[in-house]
């Protein structure tokens, strides 16, 4: 789980559940995936999670620039954010 102030503002929002933590980190895979990604089952358009089940997955949403900026080493323009569908208002 990824608890971090703007990935936990970005779920609490994207599920319309102001009672989420975080974000769920990808729990299968090698070692290349597991923990490292981001769900799938949760965040499948999202270009960073691991699993290749959607090739036309391309999203670089809120969520990744969210995990950026509270990591400190950059400050995104989240204007340039892609739609993350799957699971909105869920």
């Amino acid at each position: 789980l990824v608890a971090t102030p703007k990935v936990k503002q970005f779920v609490q929002s994207h599920f319309n559940c102001p009672t989420l933590q975080g974000a769920e980190l990808e729990n299968e895979g090698g070692s290349g995936t597991q923990w490292s990604h981001w769900e799938e089952a949760l965040f499948y358009d999202e270009i960073m999670t691991g699993l290749q089940s959607g090739s036309q997955r391309a999203v670089l949403s809120k969520l990744t620039l969210a995990l950026l900026e509270d990591s400190g080493w950059f400050m995104p323009d989240y204007s340039f954010a892609g739609y993350l569908g799957f699971g909105a208002g869920a």
